[in-house]
């Protein structure tokens, strides 16, 4: 497995048998980032999300579909979250 950062996303993926990796380009789009009390995901195909807090703890898990989705962040505390679907993870900032 590999992970790489950049900007303000993660990508992680696969390394094969003879060593190259396997990128995958699962796409999906967040905002507002910082939120308050939602974020709008448009995600390219139907995907289960999850929503993990800085600890690494999955803290929501919710079935998207292909097009814009609405995820509820009003309960969480400040803070840096990251939002995982499939192989790709974006970072969160919630900010009341």
């Amino acid at each position: 497995m590999w992970v790489s950062s950049f900007g303000n996303g993660m990508k992680m993926g696969l390394i094969n048998v003879i060593g190259v990796p396997e990128f995958s380009e699962e796409e999906f789009s967040v905002y507002p980032n910082p939120a308050s009390s939602f974020v709008t995901v448009i995600a390219s195909e139907a995907k289960q999300s999850q929503l993990f807090n800085a600890y690494g703890q999955e803290i929501r898990n919710q079935k998207l579909i292909a097009g814009k989705n609405e995820i509820n962040v009003s309960d969480l505390s400040n803070g840096i979250y990251f939002l995982k679907i499939g192989n790709t993870a974006k970072k969160i900032v919630v900010s009341k």
